[in-house]
């Protein structure tokens, strides 16, 4: 179903949080393998009235926010967001 041609795309929110972590690297290896792997589940999935599935991917003390629209062959990495303990 994907090709080679898929992207992934960052929203601004997204590289600037990843930009001001510290210890990044459980996330950027999540970002990686989802590039080469579209098709990676997250934790949750939150649908919307429109019937978009939202990814929600718990890694460490962050959740990214995220969504695969197949048919741009995109995957779009919306937010990042820290959790509270």
């Amino acid at each position: 179903m994907f090709s080679h041609k898929h992207t992934t795309l960052l929203h601004t929110e997204v590289s600037l949080a990843l930009f001001q972590l510290a210890n990044k690297k459980h996330l950027i290896e999540f970002i990686k393998a989802l590039s080469a792997d579209p098709t990676l589940q997250g934790d949750d999935v939150q649908v919307d009235p429109r019937g978009r599935e939202y990814h929600i991917k718990v890694l460490g003390r962050h959740a990214l926010f995220y969504f695969v629209d197949p048919y741009a062959q995109q995957t779009r990495l919306l937010t990042l967001e820290r959790l509270e303990n």
